[in-house]
């Protein structure tokens, strides 16, 4: 036991998840953290960065031809809940984050 204890250590992800890195693996325990929040706020700052990206290079403004948008898993995990509802908050963030930095360069 004593072997395991210099490998596990405590993470707390956006304060609504406990977990534990426990031998090269991360192991939830402890309530569910809001799928929709954690979509929502990867699928923005993805889409941001997509914007910003296409902006300063001169592309056309099509938030839903990228592979991201398209995918809409980045940052998904099972702990997280449904794939279905994270996917949908991660798309229209993305749109959103895609549009503020798509326009930040115009």
């Amino acid at each position: 036991m004593n072997a395991y204890l210099g490998m596990l250590q405590n993470i707390s992800l956006f304060g609504l998840v406990q977990a534990a890195w426990v031998g090269g693996q991360i192991a939830y325990h402890g309530g569910a953290p809001d799928t929709h929040q954690h979509g929502y706020q990867q699928g923005y700052q993805d889409g941001v960065n997509a914007g910003l990206s296409d902006g300063t290079q001169n592309h056309p403004y099509q938030p839903r031809q990228r592979l991201a948008w398209k995918n809409g898993i980045h940052g998904y995990d099972a702990a997280l809940g449904s794939q279905s509802a994270y996917r949908t908050a991660y798309r229209t963030a993305y749109e959103r984050g895609y549009q503020d930095g798509f326009r930040s360069t115009q």
